[in-house]
């Protein structure tokens, strides 16, 4: 069944592409090319770009967009579907939307944290961190 589904996902994207050459293939992208949004105002200037990346710079930010998002524009620039505005406002909120470093190491929260305590200690009938009496307000 998963064949199947992928034959025809794949024959349609083929006719899709065959019937729009400017879908079929985005010239290539050369660094300082102008990306404007679709009323033509300037979003950003491509720094980079790889087969299927463009790094585009905003007035505040750096973005790495999928190539088949973008669209060559009348200019010898490129065109996407979001305004500078909206791009930043994309950027800004994968950045404090993103998780936090999958590194295992400890981390310190403040004064006088500790790691919690290590297994053994609760196997041999020690008191767990969290059983430790809590300290009253003065």
């Amino acid at each position: 069944m998963g064949s199947v589904v992928r034959l025809l996902a794949a024959a349609v994207a083929a006719h899709v592409l065959s019937a729009s050459p400017a879908l079929a293939q985005v010239p290539p992208v050369a660094a300082g090319a102008v990306v404007v949004d679709m009323s033509g105002a300037a979003v950003g200037t491509v720094i980079e770009s790889d087969a299927s990346t463009v790094l585009v710079r905003t007035d505040k930010h750096e973005a790495r967009l999928p190539l088949a998002s973008m669209a060559p524009y009348a200019s010898g620039g490129f065109v996407i579907a979001m305004s500078q505005a909206q791009l930043n406002a994309a950027v800004e909120y994968a950045l404090a939307t993103a998780q936090p470093s999958t590194d295992t190491g400890p981390v310190a929260t403040g004064a006088g944290s500790a790691a919690p305590p290590a297994p053994e200690a609760e196997s041999q009938g020690e008191p767990a961190a969290s059983d430790s009496p809590v300290a009253e307000p003065l």
